[in-house]
C-alpha cells in the first residue's frame, strides 16, 4: 500500500540525513594518534551500520521504482520519482562521503606513522652522532 511505502521512504529519509549528521563528527581530523585511532573505530561502527542497511534500502528503492512505474496520474508521478530520486542520490552521496572520510582517515594514520618513523630515525641518528661530536 502506498502510505505504508511513503512510510519508509520517509524514514529511510530520516536515517540517511541523520547517518550524514554522524559524519560531520569525523570533519576535523585530530592531530593525537590515540584520539584518531578512536576516532576511525567510531567510523568504522558506522560504515558497519551503513552497509547493514544498504540491502533494505536498496530493496525500498527497487520497490519504489516499481511503484512509480505504476502510477497512472502525471503529476503524482513525476512527484512519486523525485522523491524517489532524491532518497537514492542522498543515499548515494552518504556512501561517497562515508568513503572519502574513511581514506582522510587513513591517510592521516599513514601520515602519523610516517612521522613517528622519521621522529625515531632522527633519534637514533641523534644518539649514534654523539660519540663523534666532541
Amino acid at each position: 500500500n502506498m502510505e505504508d511505502y511513503d512510510a519508509a521512504l520517509e524514514s529511510v529519509d530520516i536515517w540517511v540525513t541523520q547517518k550524514q549528521d554522524v559524519l560531520k563528527q569525523f570533519a576535523e581530523v585530530p592531530m593525537d594518534r590515540e584520539k584518531l585511532d578512536r576516532m576511525l573505530g567510531d567510523h568504522e561502527m558506522t560504515i558497519r551500520d551503513i552497509e547493514d542497511r544498504k540491502p533494505n534500502i536498496e530493496a525500498i528503492l527497487q520497490k519504489g521504482g516499481l511503484i512509480v512505474e505504476a502510477i497512472k496520474h502525471p503529476a503524482t508521478k513525476k512527484a512519486a520519482s523525485a522523491k524517489l530520486q532524491d532518497l537514492e542520490k542522498n543515499y548515494r552521496d552518504l556512501e561517497i562521503n562515508c568513503s572519502e572520510i574513511t581514506r582522510k582517515l587513513k591517510d592521516a594514520l599513514g601520515d602519523m606513522s610516517d612521522l613517528d618513523d622519521r621522529i625515531k630515525e632522527v633519534v637514533r641518528w641523534g644518539d649514534e652522532s654523539k660519540d663523534y661530536i666532541p
